[in-house]
C-alpha cells in the first residue's frame, strides 16, 4: 500500500500530505492581501486632513523596506499574486511617504492645534446655532416680561411668566 493512500479500503482514496498546508497558505495570502490594501484608508485619511506629523518615520520606513523584500522574493520566486499584493503594499507606502513629506513641511504643530480649534468652533457655533433655531420656531408668546423674570423658573409649563427661555434667565441671574 503506498504512503498516500488512506486506510479506508472501501473509498481507495488518495490522500496528499500537503493539504493541509494549503488552508495555511491561503490564511496567510488573505492576511497578507489585507494588510497591503489596509494603507488605502490612511491614504485618503492623510489626503482629507493633511496632517501626517502622528505618522512616525520610523514605521513607515521600516514597512517600505519589508514591502520592497517581498516584492523582490515574489517576482524571483514568480508568485504572481504575491507580486500584486506586495505591489499595492509598496505603492501605498511610498504615496504616504512623500504625502507625510510634503505635508509635514507645510505644517506643524501650530496647524494642528489651529485645525482643532477650528473644529471646536465650529462645533459650539452649531450648538448655539441649533439652540437659537430651536427657540425661535418654539416660542409663540412675543415678547418676554423681563419684570416677571425675577420669580424662578418655572419647569411645570403652566404659566407664562419667567423662566420660560434658559438664555434670558441665566443672563438676569449673573447679574
Amino acid at each position: 500500500m503506498s504512503k498516500y493512500m488512506s486506510n479506508n479500503s472501501k473509498t481507495n482514496q488518495i490522500t496528499n500530505p500537503n493539504d493541509e498546508f494549503t488552508h495555511s497558505y491561503y490564511l496567510i495570502l488573505i492576511s497578507n492581501f489585507l494588510f497591503s490594501i489596509a494603507f488605502i484608508p490612511m491614504i485618503y485619511e492623510v489626503l482629507n486632513t493633511k496632517i501626517t506629523i502622528n505618522i512616525p518615520y520610523l514605521t513607515l520606513i521600516p514597512l517600505f523596506i519589508a514591502f520592497l523584500f517581498l516584492l523582490f522574493v515574489s517576482v524571483v520566486k514568480k508568485y504572481w499574486i504575491h507580486v500584486f499584493i506586495y505591489f499595492i503594499g509598496l505603492f501605498s507606502i511610498s504615496i504616504i511617504l512623500f504625502l507625510k513629506k510634503d505635508f509635514d513641511a507645510i505644517s506643524g504643530k501650530e496647524k494642528i492645534t489651529d485645525v482643532i480649534k477650528n473644529k471646536i468652533k465650529n462645533k459650539i457655533k452649531d450648538i448655539i446655532d441649533d439652540e437659537g433655531d430651536s427657540d425661535e420656531g418654539d416660542s409663540d408668546e412675543g415678547d418676554i416680561d423681563e419684570g416677571d423674570s425675577d420669580e424662578g423658573d418655572n419647569d411645570e409649563g403652566d404659566s407664562d411668566e419667567g423662566g420660560s427661555d434658559e438664555k434670558y434667565s441665566n443672563e438676569e441671574d449673573s447679574e
